[in-house]
This record gives structure tokens, sequence and C-alpha cells, in this order.
């Protein structure tokens, strides 16, 4: 058996590499099963409907631009969901993990007279949440290139959903691509984010078929982007 040790999660939430403030984060997925039970029945039957995921996560208060207090509070008053990603064991390229697009639906600061100033947040995810992988570990680039791809066994056919988180940058335009392969020779474009200029996020998908291989290519370059991508195959 391999185990992993908790202290390798990553988590990112929007722009803010929110994991190096937190301790503590724990990620539900939910069926609603309604009772479908007639009479006549002896057992009771039931009915899967809607799926639902949330992350609860709790660490240290920082208050300093790009920390963990404007990255709670500031989600808890967005009027959309943005992106977040939790990896398990690191976010070095082919680490697994979840990702989607989530509200806050609470947050919490705390204190107490012998103790730090703690923070929680309870986040719900708007629409389906994934298994995913890293195709990009959260580290500055400087210079336009693909990165090492990840290979899946053989191609899906339900589509996908990535996310990018970026977290640091200079200046100028940044675009990463997530790309796909049948024989990690040939690569073909499969999601295209929005180009930045800035620190920012985003949650895209795609429908369809996804070849073998998939990797992360940053095809436009600012002067230094910090970033991470997130991948996953929907079933």
């Amino acid at each position: 058996m391999a185990y992993v040790s908790g202290s390798r999660t990553r988590i990112y939430v929007d722009s803010t590499n929110v994991g190096q403030f937190m301790n503590n984060v724990s990620v539900s997925r939910n069926a609603d099963l309604v009772d479908t039970s007639t009479f006549g029945d002896s057992d009771r039957e039931f009915t899967k409907t809607l799926i639902s995921a949330t992350a609860t996560m709790s660490g240290f208060f920082d208050p300093a631009t790009g920390a963990s207090e404007p990255a709670l509070s500031g989600l808890f008053i967005s009027s959309s969901s943005k992106a977040v990603s939790v990896f398990w064991d690191s976010d070095a390229i082919g680490s697994p993990g979840i990702c989607g697009s989530s509200w806050e639906g609470s947050y919490e600061d705390a204190a107490t007279v012998d103790g730090m100033i703690t923070m929680a947040g309870n986040l719900t995810f708007s629409g389906q949440v994934d298994r995913c992988v890293s195709l990009h570990a959260l580290g500055a680039e400087t210079m336009t290139g693909a990165f090492a791809s990840v290979n899946n066994g053989a191609s899906s056919s339900n589509g996908a959903v990535a996310n990018l988180h970026v977290t640091a940058f200079g200046s100028g335009t940044g675009t990463v691509k997530v790309q796909h392969s049948t024989d990690n020779s040939t690569w073909v474009d499969l999601i295209t984010f929005t180009n930045f200029t800035g620190t920012t996020s985003e949650t895209k998908t795609v429908t369809g078929t996804v070849y073998q291989y998939v990797r992360a290519n940053l095809t436009a370059a600012g002067s230094t982007q910090t970033f991470a991508v997130a991948f996953g195959r929907r079933p």
C-alpha cells in the first residue's frame, strides 16, 4: 500500500494558493436518493436524482493581499462561482485531485485570547465536480512551451473540465491551452483558456472525445506568470 501524508495536500481557490494557510480540508460528494417504495414492496427502493459536492476548509487568518482572508471573504461576496482545485498528493503533473467551480456558502473568522486567529469556509460546487490530475504544478514560467503529458491509458468519450489558477503575473499577456493526442506526438487543442493579463482563474468544459494523452501548453507568455492547471475527464 502507498499511503499519502496529508501535508502534501494543495488547495487553490480562484487566484490564490489557499493551501499554504490551511491545515484541514474535506471534500464530500453526495447523491440525493428519493424513496420510491410502493405498496407491496418488502424492501425499500430508491432512485438517485441530483449529485452535489462540498468542500470545507479551515486554517489561519492572514489579511495580506493574496492571502487567506481576502481569498475566502472575496469568494463569499462574489457574484459568480470560482475555480477550486484540491490536489491530494502535491500538484506535480499527474497528481490526483478534484476540481470544479464553487460558491462559498459560509465563512468564519475566530479568535481566542491564547491562540491564533483562525478561519474556515464552506464551499459548494456548482454543477459537476470531477476527479482530476494536475497538468501544471503551481510555479512561475517566463517562456512559452508545452509541459509533460499525462497518459490516461485510453481515450474517453464524455468530455472534460479544466481549471486554470494564475496566482501571480508580471506584464504582457498569457495564454494557456490544454491539448490532447492519440499518440503523444501529434497534438490538437482541446481547451483554450481566456487570455490573461493579471491574476485570475477560470473553469472551462468540453464535450465529446478526449484522446489518450493530455498536456498543458503555455502558448503566449507575459514577463512571468505563476499558474496551476487541473484537468478532469468526465466518466
